[in-house]
């Protein structure tokens, strides 16, 4: 269910919006898609202007919120997907907006499959991270082969790499 920004005067409208974005952000169960929390985010960032401000209002962290907004680098199909609620977790946002739209359609039917979660897919961004290069497909079954030998190691060593440099 998606629904329609209303049309309000700027201020009652911002209110709308703030009080929106604190019942929608607070806990994993939503009452609305991400895709509609990331519009009325939009309209309370273009009432306030900034990041910050809008999460001194609301009491969520900068950082938080601008994960809600990685929903518009999503691809199109992929933003279906969170607009039906087949996804519906902020962290797979977060990460399927590091993929290249190309791969993330491939890799979130994989999340919807349950083949894979989202540490799955950490592993796959540290792994072209670290140079591995070739189709999703591979990269993805690396992973999930590895899941059964407890091999997760790569994706440790890589990330204290990248933290150091």
């Amino acid at each position: 269910m998606t629904v329609a920004l209303k049309k309000k005067p700027g201020g009652a409208k911002l209110e709308e919006a703030l009080a929106v974005l604190i019942a929608s952000t607070r806990s994993r169960k939503r009452p609305l898609p991400l895709t509609d929390i990331a519009k009325w985010l939009d309209l309370a960032l273009g009432q306030l202007g900034s990041y910050a401000t809008v999460a001194d209002r609301i009491g969520l962290s900068s950082n938080m919120l601008r994960q809600f907004s990685n929903i518009k680098r999503l691809s199109p199909s992929v933003r279906k997907l969170f607009e039906s609620r087949d996804l519906d977790s902020v962290d797979a946002v977060t990460h399927l907006a590091m993929l290249p739209e190309r791969d993330q359609a491939i890799v979130a039917a994989e999340i919807v499959s349950g083949k894979i979660n989202t540490s799955d897919i950490r592993a796959v961004i540290q792994l072209r991270e670290a140079g591995e290069s070739g189709p999703i497909a591979d990269l993805l079954h690396r992973v999930e082969s590895s899941k059964t030998k407890k091999q997760y190691l790569a994706e440790f060593v890589l990330r204290g790499k990248s933290s150091k440099t």
